[in-house]
């Protein structure tokens, strides 16, 4: 076999044909496919490159076409964020109603870090707040028992880390 040949001609015809033939092979099976009936080497990249040649190549954007993709989004998010609105249906689900107007009722409790009363005055003015989220996980952590499924794990006196606080990490983290 002769391994110094230029695939023209004949030889990329063949290596057509058998990609026609066999689109689903592999360009190693195709090539070994191509030695067989040339009776020559046919190299697997050869025919990768005569599979690929007519295929259009995939242009990266430039940082200039990123950075306008990036300004777009950005627009887009902050003229549609103070439309979007997540709430529950305090007004047609009646437990949550009769809740809600029991709530109502209570006093509000106090905030016991000036952080806390700032971040309170803050939400209380629409400031938007990246965690807000996470408040709803308390809820439903507190609803779904959290407390007493963690007491089956007991309490490690000097780890760093109880096993209360690693499953609620878990929780929020998945998310």
């Amino acid at each position: 076999m002769n391994i110094e040949y230029k695939y023209i001609g004949e030889i990329r015809s063949r290596i057509k044909k058998l990609l026609r033939k066999y689109p689903e092979a592999t360009d190693r099976q195709i090539a070994e496919l191509a030695a067989k009936d040339l009776n020559m080497a046919i190299s697997r990249s050869a025919v990768a490159r005569i599979r690929t040649e007519k295929q259009e190549k995939h242009r990266l954007p430039t940082r200039a076409e990123l950075e306008a993709d990036a300004w777009a989004v950005d627009a887009f998010d902050k003229r549609n964020f103070d439309r979007r609105q997540l709430e529950l249906n305090f007004i047609w689900d009646a437990e949550i109603k009769q809740e809600c107007e029991q709530a109502a009722k209570q006093s509000p409790p106090e905030a016991d870090r000036k952080s806390d009363r700032r971040l309170v005055k803050r939400l209380q003015q629409g400031e938007r707040f990246n965690f807000s989220g996470q408040l709803m996980h308390h809820l439903f952590l507190e609803e779904i028992g959290f407390d007493t499924i963690c007491s089956a794990y007991p309490s490690v006196p000097g780890a760093s880390y109880q096993n209360r606080e690693i499953l609620a990490a878990l929780f929020h983290g998945s998310g």
